[in-house]
């Protein structure tokens, strides 16, 4: 349900598309910054045509005020890497002591690209992320790395799979 939620009713989201060849040379920043007193409902998408290369740095915030209540944080991100693209994705989520975020990420990598990933979760009462990536291309390769920082009371959960559904491809994953 929590998956089905964003895309019925998302209030904000971006499609992000690098055409063919295109090599960034500059990160691309994207800020996520909710109300806590609202939940946010989130539908994003990322594709790299072929041969494409980018960097991209995505900091969700919630405000650290805990005067204010509590928030929510719903989402869905879709990746999409074509034949030969290369991707490095940094996301960043922070929130109050009373702030909540469920994601659903998913990732397809198609022959040849690669996709570097490095998520951090710092604060928020609950952090819940289901992270999938299907290496369909042959000679596809991810690395994922997480990093959480909670304190006291609260809880980080990331859900993590890695579908080999070609030959020659490889993860590598530290969290």
């Amino acid at each position: 349900i929590f998956a089905a939620m964003p895309v019925a009713f998302a209030s904000d989201g971006y499609f992000l598309r690098i055409p063919a060849g295109l090599k960034l040379i500059n990160p691309v920043r994207i800020r996520a910054k909710s109300d806590r007193m609202q939940a946010r409902l989130s539908n994003h998408m990322i594709w790299l045509e072929p041969d494409a290369e980018a960097c991209i740095l995505l900091v969700d915030m919630q405000p650290q005020n805990d005067s204010s209540g509590p928030g929510i944080s719903i989402g869905n991100l879709g990746i999409n890497l074509d034949e030969g693209s290369k991707l490095t994705f940094v996301e960043i989520s922070s929130g109050s002591d009373q702030a909540w975020k469920i994601s659903h990420e998913k990732a397809h990598l198609g022959t040849n690209s690669q996709l570097d990933w490095l998520a951090c979760a710092m604060n928020g009462l609950f952090n819940k992320h289901f992270v999938q990536v299907d290496l369909a291309g042959q000679g596809s390769t991810v690395r994922m790395n997480g990093l959480y920082l909670p304190s006291g009371h609260q809880q980080v959960e990331f859900n993590t799979r890695q579908n080999h559904f070609a030959a020659n491809t490889k993860s590598d994953l530290l969290y």
